[in-house]
């Protein structure tokens, strides 16, 4: 995000023309992120995933309409497009991470499976969303997001299980194929136009 302030305040005009086509929504989501800290730790779990996905929502937009706009340079993709994918792509795990946190707040898992049950299937939900995201979209980035989300759970704390582990690896290496493939597909590479 600092390469996006910078780009923001002193960026060429081409840049600074990009960045006023996701204003509006940008300003909706710097102030989601206000009324999340403030309810994040004032332990507000259930008002702090309503905002987590109200900032989500944030980013669906301005990501639409990045992708609408002219492909990017390379300039622009590294201060613009490139922020708000991996900002996009942040937020997509931790909407799914603020909603598992609802859960075990209240005790309560859906179809009434396990905590570790439902973890399982957290985990393989991410998977799905990322392997699609990337097939649709073709956004490395946002889906480079998942593979660290799904190493750091395989190698995080030591509560947390074998199965889950491994479905955590997993899904990342699932992710990392997409990524390979996004990487080597020759509409993917048409998306950056000079330097």
């Amino acid at each position: 995000m600092l390469a996006f302030g910078i780009a923001a305040w002193a960026g060429a005009p081409r840049i600074r023309e990009r960045i006023s086509a996701i204003a509006g929504p940008f300003y909706l989501n710097a102030l989601g992120n206000v009324a999340w800290i403030f309810v994040w730790h004032s332990q507000l779990v259930a008002a702090s995933l309503v905002v987590m996905v109200g900032i989500l929502a944030t980013l669906v937009v301005i990501f639409r309409r990045l992708r609408e706009l002219p492909a990017p340079t390379r300039g622009e993709f590294f201060a613009v497009d490139g922020v708000f994918s991996l900002y996009f792509g942040w937020i997509t795990a931790a909407t799914l991470l603020n909603f598992a946190n609802l859960c075990f707040d209240l005790k309560w898992y859906p179809f009434d499976l396990t905590m570790d049950q439902w973890a399982l299937v957290s985990v393989a939900v991410a998977t799905a969303i990322y392997v699609w995201m990337g097939s649709v979209t073709r956004d490395a980035v946002y889906c480079a997001v998942f593979v660290w989300a799904g190493i750091g759970v395989w190698a995080g704390l030591p509560d947390i299980t074998a199965p889950v582990r491994l479905v955590a690896l997993t899904g990342a290496a699932i992710v990392a194929l997409v990524i390979v493939w996004t990487l080597f597909n020759p509409w993917r590479r048409a998306r950056l136009r000079g330097p």
